[in-house]
């Protein structure tokens, strides 16, 4: 009481204080600072370099924080951050206030007591934590009892987030990866020979001769993934722990959202303070890099499958409205950064625009996710995410649109058989001639809902895929084990009713090919079709286009889609986590082998219609037009 007393604080205050692990995961990750403290013996302040590296036990309110010190590598400890079961305390220290700064860090101060200096007398202790996304500090103060002044024994002070890697440590990383690759990746030697992946690997030993930045080898992780054109092989954007998350990813977003059209970036949203800038305009320039430099960089990091796949991984380019929700990301938020910003987070863009003939410089302030996606709900409405990502809107009288805009539905709140069916009941009550399906900007999901969907496109029994399912493995290495992971571990069990094919692949012993035949829904639309396709659709709504075009269910219009017609490789995922990077990446299983021989691209529509920039400028949907002016009769 007495402590508490003594620094003016009372006790029902306090208790309203209350620190959260969400507080902490704010600094998770690696950081380069200094340490000051006061020598009590010269009585004078001395400055080191110090690192640490800070990582949540599990989901626990339990932090560990490994400090070195890099001109002094014999010192090294660890200690831990703990909060209390009722947040009132924080490494048994009582928390005395807990305010949130201006630029969103969070200072919380708190206070104890025991023994301090050279004849260890008794004292009061204050502590000012600082968690922030860019900084972490942490001060002592020291008031010996008797006495009314306090003065600052030490100060951490964190600014830099970096994480080297040791040439040792990314031998081990990759050494891993070429082990899993050789023993189970479904699809290494679909595009390559096995000389070419070797080559790869030797590239990428030279390239790590030297110790790095965690930033440097996410990059040349990255880039190794996108040489086996796989569109299923990369390193996860979405599965990496916040350590990498915290280190690598930018806080600070783009106040625009653009296309890539011909090879420009061209804004369909504006979310700055600038309301000169308008949809269709053209992004020149950004932080002064011109946007073919930008896109010849980002292409080396953008995965597709097969040698034509440019269409694809230009589109993966763009940023979308449907990439803004707070779990997702996008290729550009992730790599713009990391390639063309020394500081990842450094607050402020410098655009190049073209408005019409009129070139303009504008320098906006980036935005943190969560602003961003309030911006784009009060100036363009709510985004439409998962089981909303369904829906129906009426053209005109005779015809109908039936938005999917996702097919990853594990996570969703309803049935969608159910309401599939309850769509199309009303869809064919209500007469309607003419459906058009959009599933522009879904890149894939669940194979069941795809053909769910499908189901009620046809008024006959329709052949889905039909492919040869193969692994790569038999059985999986004890080696690897430790590595991998996945959400169904049947995945990691030996393949004993698998057999060797000639070309080094194992099949199920009864298996010549397998074709699933997909059934007529009794409530099947009886009217004409359409189907509206883009560069995104490479996984399930590939194959929906392919399965669509193959049984000649409708006419296709719009983009050539992702995806080869050669064949893709997923269905089952292993994620390989690297123990010294700490980075995962997505290893595909299944190679999905085609029947006969077919053609290395996606599915062509039988009318191509591209949206170009005045189709932006004028908020024309070129594709729903071409449908409804052009082929409705």
């Amino acid at each position: 009481m007495f402590l508490i007393a003594s620094l003016g604080y009372g006790l029902e205050s306090m208790a309203q204080q209350l620190v959260q692990s969400s507080d902490i995961q704010l600094v998770v990750g690696s950081w380069q600072g200094v340490l000051s403290y006061l020598d009590y013996t010269s009585n004078k302040i001395t400055n080191i370099q110090a690192n640490i590296e800070i990582q949540q036990i599990g989901r626990s309110n339990s932090f560990v924080c490994k400090n070195t010190f890099p001109k002094e590598p014999s010192v090294f400890w660890s200690d831990t951050l703990k909060i209390s079961k009722d947040g009132k305390m924080l490494n048994n220290e009582e928390i005395q206030s807990k305010n949130i700064l201006q630029n969103g860090d969070i200072e919380i101060v708190t206070i104890s007591s025991g023994k301090d200096g050279n004849d260890q007398k008794p004292a009061n202790f204050r502590f000012t934590y600082i968690f922030g996304k860019n900084k972490f500090t942490k001060k002592k103060e020291v008031q010996f009892v008797g006495e009314k002044s306090w003065f600052q024994r030490h100060e951490y002070n964190y600014q830099e987030r970096a994480k080297y890697l040791t040439t040792k440590q990314m031998k081990q990383d990759v050494d891993i990866v070429k082990a899993t690759w050789e023993s189970v990746h479904a699809g290494l030697y679909r595009y390559n020979s096995k000389a070419q992946i070797e080559r790869y690997f030797q590239e990428m030993y030279e390239l790590i001769k030297t110790p790095m930045e965690q930033r440097q080898f996410f990059i040349l992780l990255s880039q190794l993934n996108i040489k086996i054109r796989c569109g299923h092989t990369f390193v996860s954007y979405y599965n990496n722990k916040r350590i990498i998350k915290n280190n690598l990813y930018s806080s600070v977003y783009l106040p625009f959202l653009f296309r890539v059209i011909d090879n420009k970036f061209v804004i369909t949203h504006n979310l700055s303070e600038n309301a000169s800038v308008q949809a269709g305009d053209e992004i020149v320039a950004i932080n002064g890099f011109k946007i073919k430099t930008i896109i010849d960089s980002l292409l080396t990091v953008s995965k597709s499958d097969g040698e034509n796949g440019l269409n694809k991984q230009l589109d993966n380019i763009s940023i979308y409205p449907n990439s803004l929700n707070l779990k997702d990301y996008c290729l550009f938020d992730i790599f713009f950064p990391l390639f063309f910003k020394k500081d990842i987070n450094e607050l402020n863009y410098t655009f190049e625009i073209l408005s019409g003939k009129k070139k303009m410089q504008v320098t906006c302030q980036g935005l943190s996710k969560n602003t961003r996606l309030d911006l784009f709900t009060e100036r363009y409405g709510k985004i439409p995410k998962d089981e909303e990502s369904w829906y129906i809107k009426p053209i005109n009288q005779n015809t109908v649109l039936f938005r999917i805009g996702d097919f990853t539905t594990y996570n969703w709140k309803f049935d969608f058989n159910k309401y599939l069916d309850s769509v199309f009941v009303h869809i064919n009550q209500s007469g309607y001639q003419n459906l058009i399906v959009d599933i522009r900007q879904n890149e894939g999901g669940a194979d069941d809902a795809r053909d769910a969907v499908l189901s009620y496109l046809t008024s006959k029994p329709i052949n889905g895929i039909t492919t040869k399912r193969l692994y790569r493995y038999q059985s999986i290495p004890d080696s690897l084990l430790a590595y991998l992971d996945t959400w169904d571990d049947n995945f990691k069990k030996a393949k004993t009713d698998y057999v060797l094919t000639q070309k080094g692949f194992h099949e199920h012993k009864n298996q010549k090919s397998t074709v699933k035949v997909i059934p007529s829904n009794p409530n099947h639309f009886k009217g004409k079709i359409y189907l509206i396709t883009d560069a995104t659709n490479s996984s399930a709504t590939f194959t929906m286009a392919d399965i669509f075009k193959r049984n000649k269910l409708g006419t296709i219009v719009g983009e050539k889609t992702g995806g080869s017609q050669q064949g893709i490789n997923g269905g089952e995922i292993f994620f390989l986590y690297l123990p010294n990077s700490e980075m995962e990446m997505d290893v595909p299983l299944i190679y999905q082998a085609p029947i006969t021989q077919r053609k290395d691209e996606g599915i062509l529509p039988d009318f191509e219609i591209k949206t170009t920039k005045n189709d932006i400028s004028n908020s024309k949907d070129a594709q729903i037009q071409f449908i409804t002016k052009k082929l409705i009769k």
